[in-house]
């Protein structure tokens, strides 16, 4: 569904995944990937991704990991998004 930028448009299908990437170190913890929102939403949601792994570096991928891309604060989806994300140290 394409978001109109209308304040009544709705979102009825959110579609987030963790995908357990193979890092280089095997005691990297798993990403966590949250929203602020539960489904279904009106409006851009915030998405955030966490890392138990102190000093961590996290990257994330909306292409279904054609381009890797730093994670460094929240980013907003608008539509039916799969999220892979990968943490390495």
């Amino acid at each position: 569904m394409k978001n109109t930028g209308s304040s009544n448009a709705r979102i009825d299908d959110v579609e987030l995944k963790v995908t357990a990437m193979p890092a280089a170190d095997d005691q990297v913890a798993m990403p966590v990937i949250s929203t602020e929102s539960a489904t279904p939403f009106f409006e851009p949601i915030n998405v955030s991704i966490t890392c138990a792994t102190e000093g961590a570096a996290v990257q994330y991928s909306i292409d279904n990991g054609a381009t890797w891309n730093n994670y460094s604060t929240p980013f907003q989806i608008s539509a039916t998004t799969t999220i892979k994300a990968k943490a390495t140290k």
